[in-house]
């Protein structure tokens, strides 16, 4: 992984922690345990947000290749 720039490390890593995270909240909420409901919404916005950023520093720029 170190071939990757470190910003796409940084979000890979809290990529990885977001999800763990949504993850113990889903646990939380099928064992019927105390939990923060809207913390499951905001979770799943910061992982989409963050595999946006993701795919667009992956992608290469657009060429003008069409004619």
């Amino acid at each position: 992984m170190s071939s990757l720039p470190e910003d796409i490390q940084q979000l890979m890593a809290q990529l990885q922690s977001i999800e763990k995270e949504l993850f113990d909240l889903r646990f939380k909420k099928a064992t019927r345990q105390p939990f923060k409901s809207h913390k499951i919404k905001q979770l799943r916005r910061q992982v989409a947000q963050i595999k946006t950023r993701l795919g667009a520093a992956v992608k290469p720029a657009p060429s003008d290749a069409k004619k």
